[in-house]
């Protein structure tokens, strides 16, 4: 199924980056980029009924991994944003945490302030994308592995 992905700015005044994909065919339908996010409805038509996929910056996000204690039950992926407190500037009551996979007691972890991710989410609601799926830029470059090595 196709996808209209749209590359967000960390301000409203940044360019707005998007194009339709198809990855059945790993083809690309259409691209272009808008002046800023208060141009995002002129995507709406491009939507119609696929999937929007927001990137957004990764200077934004922290990603990390949190290590657990062996056997960690949900109490204590509860207790990340604790365990994480000292590596933030702000209080962890102003941040957003998103769990990623896990790998043996390691835990994927991203954070974003709450600000900005509603600002995020506003852009696109303000311009009549329905998108379920916000990811740091970074996580959708191509792994690339080399002779064991990436």
């Amino acid at each position: 199924m196709e996808q209209l992905l749209v590359r967000l700015g960390a301000r409203p005044e940044q360019p707005v980056q998007w194009l339709v994909y198809a990855p059945d065919n790993d083809e690309v339908i259409a691209s272009g980029e808008l002046p800023g996010a208060a141009d995002l409805d002129s995507l709406t038509l491009r939507a119609g009924q696929r999937p929007v996929i927001a990137l957004v910056p990764t200077s934004e996000i922290l990603l990390t991994w949190v290590e657990l204690p062996p056997r960690a039950g949900r109490k204590v992926l509860n207790a990340i944003p604790f365990m994480l407190e000292d590596e933030l500037a702000s209080d962890i009551s102003q941040q957003f945490f998103a769990l990623g996979p896990k790998t043996g007691d390691h835990q994927a972890v991203a954070v974003v302030a709450r600000q900005q991710l509603q600002q995020w989410q506003q852009w696109l609601q303000t311009a009549g994308l329905f998108c379920d799926t916000i990811m740091p830029d970074v996580l959708a470059v191509p792994l690339v592995m080399t002779a064991g090595r990436c």
